[in-house]
């Protein structure tokens, strides 16, 4: 006689995240104190026009999300996960998802898919932390150089 067994998981947050968008600038570091951190990587320059396609795709979806400036009018930082696409450069003449893909930050997103575990060639890759994934790069390259 066969016996059944069956697991329920309920996992319960008193918080609700709200996804926003935000570019990230070389340059510049990620804000502090958000419920979530994530990063639209891609991995290296799309290799054909159907890589291209895709990557275009994904940065348009990105667009059509609420920025996070804008959410931040309603919602505390702990309950927002804000989601960063890497540029080179930071200008008001990025409306596009053509301009956007060609300033994007391809040497930053290596860098920051170096620090996974796995081989990440070309994305598009979501990834999520709680802790901005700069200061984990630095902490570790600062860790390596003693």
């Amino acid at each position: 006689m066969q016996k059944a067994c069956s697991v329920t998981v309920v996992v319960a947050s008193k918080v609700h995240i709200v996804t926003g968008r935000s570019f990230l600038v070389r340059t510049q570091q990620e804000g502090e104190n958000y419920g979530l951190y994530s990063y639209l990587l891609l991995g290296s320059k799309a290799s054909d026009e159907t890589g291209r396609k895709r990557h275009l795709k994904v940065i348009r979806a990105y667009l059509s999300r609420d920025t996070t400036s804008d959410l931040e009018k309603v919602f505390s930082h702990r309950e927002l996960n804000v989601t960063y696409l890497l540029l080179k450069t930071q200008t008001r003449e990025l409306v596009s998802a053509e301009s956007i893909l060609e300033d994007y930050d391809y040497p930053l997103a290596k860098l920051l898919l170096s620090a996974l575990p796995g081989n990440h060639m070309d994305g598009p890759f979501l990834v999520t932390s709680l802790v901005p994934l700069t200061s984990l790069i630095l902490k570790s390259l600062s860790q390596a150089s003693s």
